[in-house]
């Protein structure tokens, strides 16, 4: 409930009148008064500004599995599915960027950056299928400015290419023990460390063939676990 006022707040919505009687009902049982909803919601609005909040959120999402958490940058990443099982602050967050820029239909992964002022949608070529998926879209939300843009996902050395695809995939996902074990011999061999988005693909097939996975003529495009 304070996620839904909250982003009622933020779309300048602040009238009881305008709520469904249902949601009018449910508000008094658990909160007593419109006036105390609306001061839970922004507070809870307010306070998605807060890096150190947005940090506690993360940590709470990546402890239960619901994400990964770099510790490098304090990028937090999950798959689009897993939006329902975050904690409220993010959902607040992502509720504030997706009035911005609904989330696109192809969406994967989302990533919510280090302090919490911007938003990643990460649509990748082969997902579902593929051990080792390439960026296919990139859109970033940028809250603080209010501002949407597209980044370009082809480089000199290919589209990236996500690693440690297993540790965003939900737990009922088809495929996801095959996934790790794939996973789990990249890194015992050295190619990665961190999941999350990795080099270009050009930089990556060549890791894979030093590190003796793929032969020479092979590109790690088109591997499959």
């Amino acid at each position: 409930m304070v996620v839904y006022l909250a982003l009622n707040l933020f779309d300048r919505r602040t009238s009881q009148r305008s709520l469904p009687l249902a949601v009018q009902r449910d508000i008094r049982a658990l909160f007593g008064s419109h006036k105390a909803a609306i001061g839970r919601a922004q507070a809870a609005l307010i306070a998605i500004g807060d890096p150190v909040l947005t940090a506690t959120a993360t940590n709470v999402g990546a402890s239960r599995g619901d994400g990964v958490l770099d510790a490098r940058d304090g990028d937090y990443t999950f798959h689009v599915a897993l939006l329902p099982r975050q904690p409220v602050p993010l959902r607040i967050l992502l509720g504030c960027a997706e009035r911005l820029e609904p989330l696109p239909p192809d969406a994967d992964l989302i990533k919510v950056h280090g302090f919490g002022d911007r938003v990643s949608y990460l649509a990748f070529e082969g997902f579902q299928n593929r051990a080792l998926p390439t960026l296919a879209r990139r859109t970033v939300v940028d809250l603080r400015r209010r501002r949407v843009s597209e980044v370009p996902v082809d480089t000199a050395d290919g589209r990236r290419v996500l690693l440690g695809k297993a540790s965003l995939m939900p737990t009922a996902m088809g495929g996801r023990d095959r996934q790790e074990r794939f996973d789990d011999g990249l890194r015992e061999r050295g190619v990665f460390t961190q999941s999350g988005l990795g080099p270009g693909l050009r930089v990556l097939t060549r890791r894979l063939v030093d590190a003796g996975v793929l032969t020479g003529r092979t590109s790690a495009a088109g591997t499959r676990c």
